[in-house]
């Protein structure tokens, strides 16, 4: 069991810097999807789902949507959403229900409470579109996506049900004694799926969505730290961690170390239980070097994040989506300090 330490000191500061960093990654149509090293590589574009994280993260810091709203905006169809957009201003895809959807569901529904001025009415514009249009999802990601939206929004707690039930059900459908998840291996963004049905549980009060969310947390928590090094080792890319299969250590995405602090943060304040808190202060530190290659992902110069581990260095890259689980992973323990 890891010991609670300092590693979030100075939280503020790191929120800051990292700021400055998704500001430098932003022009005026929204955050440029990739980075080579820290210059924006506006000639591959932009995406719904980085702009909807990036939203969020301002809801969760008190700040106006901005040009994050306006993209979510610009994408939305009453076919759902585009959600590659390129840096001539064309869309290269056609509107549809693909995890983006989820994800800007989430941050709408978000904004629907959490929106400065006349964000929020701009979000419950768009969410009620959605809702009449009807929502078609498959996977269990962009469902848990659209549980978190839907739970701020306040108005469909029907929906909510039925997508946190059909999440039970995958858990139910894939677990025995040993492997407590809703999948038969275990891929990207994992501790979103019991980060949705905690925050299901807050809406529902509903003690099965929480006995299933804490159950399959900790299960994650048991398969990913090692107790030998005190440190916690994600999937890696190259193949991920299937059931019976052996587990791929590399690449390690930050988006992993960042949705963990999120849930494990979500976990705490609903039942105080202090070991939650110090599984995110370990999390945090992955992300500042207590990983399986001992390198730190943060940029000290550039305030950006790497886009990941390989097995005998860290990827010098630092795009949208690492940056943006820092500063999400950030805000959260924030919260509980």
């Amino acid at each position: 069991m890891p010991s609670a330490k300092a590693a979030n000191a100075n939280l503020g500061t790191k929120i800051d810097r990292a700021l400055e960093y998704l500001g430098k990654m932003t022009d005026q149509v929204g955050l440029v999807e990739h980075a080579k090293y820290h210059y924006p590589r506006k000639s591959e574009g932009y995406s719904v789902d980085d702009n909807a994280r990036a939203y969020q993260v301002m809801l969760r810091l008190g700040k106006p949507g901005g040009v994050y709203l306006e993209f979510l905006k610009r994408a939305f169809s009453d076919d759902g959403f585009h959600n590659d957009l390129d840096f001539a201003g064309n869309w290269l895809d056609q509107p549809g229900y693909g995890e983006w959807f989820g994800r800007a569901i989430s941050a709408l529904g978000e904004g629907t409470k959490k929106g400065l001025g006349g964000d929020q009415a701009v979000c419950l514009q768009l969410i009620q579109q959605v809702l009449q249009e009807g929502i078609n999802v498959d996977s269990i990601r962009n469902k848990a996506h659209v549980i978190w939206g839907i739970s701020w929004y306040g108005k469909s707690e029907t929906l909510l049900r039925n997508l946190a039930d059909s999440l039970i059900e995958a858990f139910q459908a894939h677990s025995d004694s040993d492997w407590k998840w809703y999948e038969s291996g275990l891929y990207y963004d994992n501790a979103r799926l019991p980060l949705a049905l905690f925050r299901a549980h807050v809406v529902s009060e509903s003690q099965l969505y929480l006995k299933i969310a804490k159950e399959s947390l900790d299960f994650l928590i048991s398969r990913f730290y090692d107790p030998n090094a005190d440190l916690f080792i994600f999937p890696g890319t190259n193949g991920w961690w299937k059931k019976h299969s052996p587990w791929a250590l590399f690449d390690q995405q930050p988006l992993e170390a960042g949705s963990l602090i999120e849930a494990c943060v979500e976990c705490f304040k609903i039942t105080a239980d202090p070991q939650y808190h110090r599984w995110a202060n370990l999390a945090w530190e992955w992300y500042e070097g207590k990983n399986l290659v001992k390198l730190s992902l943060v940029d000290d110069d550039s305030g950006g994040i790497r886009d990941g581990l390989h097995e005998d260095r860290d990827n010098l890259n630092e795009g949208a989506e690492a940056v943006l689980s820092y500063i999400l992973a950030a805000v959260a323990l924030n919260e509980i300090e």
